[in-house]
């Protein structure tokens, strides 16, 4: 077996943190998600009239510029 170089070691390093990193941003964006998701849910559930409101002018802004395309 020959001996790991030490750009081998780096590279090696290199990888696994990077995996490391990309497993991290991974939960940290699903917990953001479920936590956003969950927030927003509650908000509907306390404010049902507000947000109907708030869809409906959404929407007709939308509608507007899709009528002037």
């Amino acid at each position: 077996m020959e001996p790991r170089t030490t750009s081998t070691r780096m590279g090696e390093f290199a990888s696994d943190t990077m995996r490391d990193v990309k497993d991290q941003a991974v939960r940290l964006k699903e917990k953001y998600v479920d936590d956003t998701w969950e927030k927003t849910r509650q908000y509907v559930t306390d404010n049902p009239a507000k947000t109907i409101l708030i869809a409906a002018a959404v929407g007709l802004v939308l509608g507007s510029f899709m009528r002037r395309r």
